[in-house]
């Protein structure tokens, strides 16, 4: 008789770090092989361990995560069995999070959100929504989600996505995130960005900064908020629909959680090309001292030209007329501040 395959495996007890497993040992064998890993992982190329116990608490695992296992017989040297059925969990949320923290809303099947996050819609319109999208005819910025916003009907009220707790969050913190609205004409609302002490009370909901609409357009901007004049002891960050007009769609993708860099990093990065020697620079919060890597499009950074503006306007020589270049910029701070992280490419096409 051949070495019994285990069967009827059970995960029970789960945490954010850990899961019970068992299963029925259906022969005599007194240790066994655990296998475990990403969905649709090939049993005995995930993660593996020897266990003599069951049921067995499998630790170190991350978060919020989804683990498939199996388990097989080992009855003697050499002398195991063919590996049992799939079982699967998924660990809990975390009490809370802790900068740095990111999100980019693609672990879920469309139209379920991430389950450490929530939504709240107390607009006057049930259609309206908060929730993943994965449409070909919508934009996403990492595949295969990115959140959707659509206010319906719904006027009044609130019509948020609303993070997990952040035990930390207080006036060292920002949030940074993309966002875009197709560049429709017809949609005329943005986003409010907030916080909350209560997720599940709009009442508690504390308008921090905005987005207006005229910043939306068809490519995905990064935007930054940070809150260094915040106040009070909320600890969520709600993203809201602002609803200055009806039916309107927003989208927003790959958001970040962290502490306020010392040197920030130019946002909203434009260049005018003056003429094929003069380029002027401008960005959205208002930065003008750059250092610039430039070269080819498509060229690698480190190969580049180096330059430098204090004043956003540029001049550099042996351009050639019509041609494409790209260029990576990064703020420079000076003193103990340093350099910003470098944002590009920019890709700009001389006259």
């Amino acid at each position: 008789v051949g070495c019994a395959i285990p069967s009827g495996l059970t995960s029970t007890n789960i945490t954010p770090s850990a899961a019970d497993l068992n299963w029925t040992e259906n022969g005599s064998a007194t240790s066994w092989e655990i296998s475990y890993g990403s969905p649709g992982f090939t049993p005995g190329a995930g993660t593996q361990t020897v266990v003599t116990n069951r049921p067995f608490s499998l630790s170190n695992l991350s978060s919020n995560t989804n683990y498939d296992w199996y388990v097989r017989a080992i009855c003697g040297p050499g002398d195991t069995s063919a590996w049992s059925g799939l079982n699967n969990f998924t660990t809990s949320c975390p009490a809370s999070f802790t900068a740095p923290y990111s999100q980019n809303f693609d672990g879920t099947t469309d139209p379920n959100i991430d389950a450490c996050w929530s939504t709240l819609n107390t607009t006057s319109s049930s259609f309206a929504r908060v929730e993943t999208e994965n449409s070909s005819f919508d934009p996403q910025r990492s595949a295969p989600n990115a959140i959707e916003f659509y206010n319906s009907s719904g006027s009044g009220g609130e019509l948020l996505l609303i993070s997990p707790q952040l035990s930390d969050l207080d006036s060292t913190k920002q949030v940074a995130f993309y966002a875009q609205d197709e560049g429709s004409s017809f949609y005329t609302s943005g986003l409010v960005v907030g916080t909350m002490s209560d997720p599940t009370d709009a009442a508690t909901f504390h308008p921090y900064d905005s987005i207006p609409n005229s910043m939306l357009d068809d490519t995905w901007q990064r935007f930054v908020i940070t809150f260094d004049t915040l106040t009070g002891s909320d600890q969520y960050i709600a993203i809201g629909h602002d609803q200055n007009s009806t039916y309107d769609y927003i989208f927003l993708d790959d958001l970040e959680y962290s502490t306020i860099p010392p040197c920030p990093q130019p946002l909203g990065l434009t260049a005018n090309v003056i003429d094929n020697d003069t380029l002027d620079f401008s960005t959205t919060n208002g930065l003008s001292d750059f250092e610039l890597e430039w070269g080819p499009q498509g060229f690698s950074q480190g190969t580049g030209t180096l330059d430098s503006t204090t004043t956003g306007s540029l001049t550099v020589g042996g351009l050639t007329g019509n041609t494409t270049y790209d260029f990576y910029v990064r703020q420079n701070c000076g003193g103990g501040d340093g350099n910003s992280v470098w944002v590009g490419p920019l890709p700009l096409t001389t006259l």
